[in-house]
């Protein structure tokens, strides 16, 4: 993540599809990353280009028009803030059922240049993410995204233990 400036566009990389197991009924407003930055008490945002891809259910991509907010600017529900978030237009996914699945697909898109972003979204975004409605409910499971490092570890100790493996079968 490369937060945006009043010159020059910042960047928001997705690096795996993240799943969202939905738990209640509800129309899917905000992807929320939770304690993202230390609010700075001024709630800025910037539309996202592409549009933001995601798939319900397992079905076709599908793309919204999305918009991305620094932090929020007080409490709603289970948006505190700290959090930033992704705004998604309530009129292009409509209701989400419980035992559902929403899917964030990977993907690079650009945030529009604007003044006043937040400057502590110039990072990796690591912990828990949700879903909420309209009413800043949370209508997901929390879903941890770890440290990028912690995949390297994992796939470091998997290549080590399958070469172990192999030279004691010899």
């Amino acid at each position: 993540m490369v937060a945006p400036t009043t010159d020059d566009p910042g960047t928001l990389q997705v690096t795996q599809d993240v799943h969202f197991p939905i738990t209640q009924d509800g129309d899917m407003l905000t992807i929320v990353f939770q304690d993202w930055v230390t609010s700075d008490d001024m709630q800025r945002s910037a539309q996202l280009d592409p549009q933001l891809a995601i798939s319900i259910n397992g079905g076709p991509d599908t793309s919204l028009s999305a918009v991305l907010y620094d932090n929020y600017a007080t409490n709603t529900s289970d948006i505190g803030p700290n959090d930033g978030f992704i705004y998604i237009f309530p009129y292009s996914v409509g209701s989400v059922s419980s035992g559902g699945t929403v899917t964030l697909l990977a993907g690079n898109y650009t945030i529009a240049a604007t003044s006043g972003f937040n400057p502590g979204v110039t990072q990796s975004f690591s912990g828990n993410m949700f879903i909420t409605d309209t009413y800043g409910v949370r209508i997901s499971d929390i879903v941890a995204i770890p440290e990028p490092s912690a995949y390297a570890a994992v796939f470091g100790a998997t290549g080590l233990a399958l070469l172990l493996r192999r030279r004691a079968r010899r």
